[in-house]
């Protein structure tokens, strides 16, 4: 999961340019427009805590599933779930 800062609708065409992406039904990476701004208690430039866990979880993959839990234990916030 990517979450980017845009101002434009769609995708940032130099990300994809880059990385020659292109759009796959099969692929694995997903694009999303990036929602917060400025949370307290996380650190800039990254998801916060809460959703990395949710985007791990959502996955259904076991080893991003283990991810989820091992942060949940080691997270004070995340073990008050």
């Amino acid at each position: 999961m990517l979450y980017v800062d845009t101002p434009a609708p769609g995708l940032p065409a130099d990300l994809l340019i880059h990385n020659r992406w292109h759009r796959d039904p099969h692929g694995s990476i997903v694009i999303r427009k990036l929602f917060w701004r400025n949370l307290p208690d996380e650190q800039p430039g990254l998801a916060p805590t809460a959703l990395i866990y949710a985007d791990l979880l959502a996955s259904r993959e076991p080893r991003q599933v283990e991810v989820a839990h091992l942060m949940r234990r080691q997270d004070e916030r995340l073990a008050r779930l």
